[in-house]
């Protein structure tokens, strides 16, 4: 059975076939095309809605270069690694099917987008991938193909730690340090086995398990198969152990992948246009895709936006260049929503080298995605991570209002002329600082600038709270904060001050500053008892990834007394709240106009502090100006 499998696919060194050519479509009709399985291989097309049962195969293109030659309706085609190997493996699970009776010997059809699309007709290319999410949803399965084993007897190994995960669910709940004892090996060798599969990071995939019919996904790894619904309970009981107690090791399994395993939900997300905060949902996919790899930068755009229809007059096409689908898709975002949410992930540091599509400032380039400031405040553990996504990538208001723009006064077509406030003007900038080595010498720009009091318009506290509460993201944002109304906030912030107490001791005591860990992190005295709780080690874990973040930002301080960290800047810079963006931006004045240089973090503007006491009405609002950026 294996041998004929391998002749089917396996591409020959002598052929006297002709060249293929893909049989065209008929235009007007809803055709796809479909590869048969049989004695030789064939390529038909089909009406969508009459097709015969399929499998729809996900993989990985890796190399795209086609290399592997085969022969299809008797002509000769070559396709790359990957799908070659992917049909192997799909025509084996169909043996396997028919071996056990649950399907006929002539169901043998499959679609693959490397074959079943002429990747040569930019014409056809569009049409097809419009229906990308139909033709998954109306597969009789979708078959996930991770790849060979780079090993002997990989793929068994690896699932028989992921049955042992799925089936010990209720033993990891009863008795976690013992069940963690016993597999916490199974734990790092499925991690390196399956989670750094090229499949894993690629952008097409959330659309291919989002759009696939419920329980119908089937993971081929090399001549292994299993149930994608087994890999989602193995990893949902991995993901509760190390939030809970911590595995140890480098985790693969991070956001991205558990949007994956919650694809169906992902689809929901994204495909509800009447949900109040589905613009944050499109931002919160897009950012945490970021990643993810793409032949093509347009389909990073593409891919997600095949899902929904909740874009109009967004369309694909393969004719527009990087930019023009970029830009694009922030003006479908602006008509359909009215606001400027987008705005958080643009700005020219995000991409430190180079800006290689030549973007406006104001437009994301999607194919780099850098956004360091804004998961560390509610983004508290993974598990939680798709909740989140799900009903907000909101996370702070510096803006309660919605978005306004003026009309386009540049002779840049591209130009966006948003209204929004000024918040201050950048006098002081401290380089970034990696956390572990700090000297601590933003502390002592803070208190040199500040003094023992931070009196901000909008905010007044000691320094030392200031200056804690700016490095922790504001975990505690509100003024009328309480400890005993957040416990879990304050063990962030005691596990902090156990991180840094050491070496801020002395520092402290030449400043002629002391205080308790409550005063010093939250501005009031500490309940007792609050620190003998036993912190876990994903405090630990949250906290170093939050500070490493400071590897990438400048630390400043405005001319009228606020304080923030963000991109790379100079003094004269201008921290701005853009109406209908919920986080500050830092924007340089050109000759052109303003150029926006990303996302800031200023305590005491993040919560809409800025416009307390100001009129509902956007149109009212005292001090605002029309910003002309470029």
């Amino acid at each position: 059975m294996f041998q004929y499998l391998r002749t089917l696919v396996q591409p020959s060194t002598v052929s006297k076939a002709k060249p293929f050519k893909h049989l065209p479509f008929i235009k007007g009709l809803d055709e796809i095309r479909l590869l048969k399985l049989g004695k030789s291989l064939q390529l038909i097309n089909v009406p969508r809605n009459s097709a015969p049962s399929y499998f729809a195969i996900s993989y990985a293109w890796g190399d795209p270069t086609p290399s592997q030659g085969i022969t299809v309706n008797k002509q000769d085609i070559k396709i790359p690694a990957s799908l070659s190997h992917a049909l192997h493996r799909a025509r084996g699970y169909s043996l396997e099917l028919e071996a056990d009776g649950a399907q006929g010997r002539d169901n043998y059809y499959v679609w693959a987008d490397g074959l079943c699309i002429n990747q040569n007709d930019d014409e056809e290319k569009v049409s097809q991938v419009l229906k990308m999410n139909l033709i998954y949803r109306q597969a009789a399965a979708v078959l996930v193909y991770l790849g060979e084993d780079r090993w002997t007897h990989e793929s068994e190994r690896a699932i028989d730690e992921i049955s042992s995960w799925a089936d010990h669910t209720t033993t990891a709940i009863k008795h976690p340090i013992r069940f963690l004892h016993q597999h916490t090996h199974d734990h790092k060798t499925l991690d390196g086995r399956f989670f750094d599969r090229p499949w894993w990071n690629r952008v097409w995939t959330l659309q291919e398990v989002a759009s696939a019919p419920p329980g119908k996904i089937v993971v081929l790894s090399g001549a292994a198969n299993f149930d994608w619904s087994e890999l989602v309970k193995a990893v949902s009981t991995w993901l509760d152990q190390e939030i809970m107690y911590g595995l140890g090791g480098s985790m693969a399994v991070d956001l991205v992948t558990y949007i994956l395993l919650g694809g169906l939900a992902a689809k929901t997300a994204l495909s509800s246009s009447e949900h109040p905060d589905m613009k944050h949902n499109w931002l919160g996919v897009l950012a945490a895709t970021a990643s993810f790899a793409s032949t093509d930068p347009r389909d990073r755009i593409y891919a997600l936006a095949t899902i929904c229809h909740s874009l109009p007059g967004f369309e694909v096409s393969y004719s527009k260049s990087v930019p023009e689908v970029y830009t694009d898709f922030c003006k479908a975002l602006i008509r359909r929503y009215s606001d400027l949410e987008f705005l958080q992930l643009a700005g020219v540091n995000h991409d430190p080298l180079a800006n290689p599509h030549q973007l406006p400032s104001w437009v994301p380039n999607f194919e780099q995605l850098d956004h360091p400031i804004l998961p560390y405040r509610n983004l508290l553990t993974t598990k939680h991570v798709f909740q989140h996504i799900q009903s907000s990538f909101k996370i702070w208001n510096a803006s309660p209002y919605p978005g306004r723009l003026e009309p386009s006064t540049s002779t840049s077509p591209n130009s966006l002329r948003p209204k929004g406030v000024q918040a201050g003007t950048i006098d002081t900038v401290l380089p970034p600082q990696s956390w572990a080595e700090s000297d601590h010498g933003w502390l002592r720009t803070a208190y040199n600038r500040f003094g023992t009091t931070y009196n901000t318009p909008t905010l007044s506290c000691h320094i030392l709270q200031a200056y804690f509460r700016t490095v922790l993201g504001d975990y505690y944002p509100h003024d009328n904060f309480k400890l005993t109304s957040y416990p879990y906030r304050f063990q962030i912030a005691g596990t902090f001050w156990y991180m840094v107490r050491e070496k801020l001791a002395p520092i402290l005591e030449s400043m002629n500053l002391s205080a308790s860990i409550g005063e010093l992190l939250l501005g009031e005295v500490a309940p007792e008892g609050y620190l003998s709780v036993e912190l876990g080690p994903h405090h630990y874990t949250l906290l170093r990834t939050s500070l490493e973040k400071f590897r990438l930002l400048y630390l400043f301080t405005t001319s009228n007394g606020y304080i923030g960290y963000g991109p790379e800047c100079k003094a004269g810079d201008v921290v701005c709240v853009i109406f209908g963006c919920s986080v500050p931006l830092l924007l340089r004045p050109t000759e052109k106009g303003y150029v926006i240089l990303g996302q800031c973090f200023v305590l005491g503007v993040m919560d809409g502090e800025l416009f307390r006491g100001q009129p509902q009405d956007v149109d009212q609002v005292e001090n605002a100006e029309v910003f002309d950026i470029v």
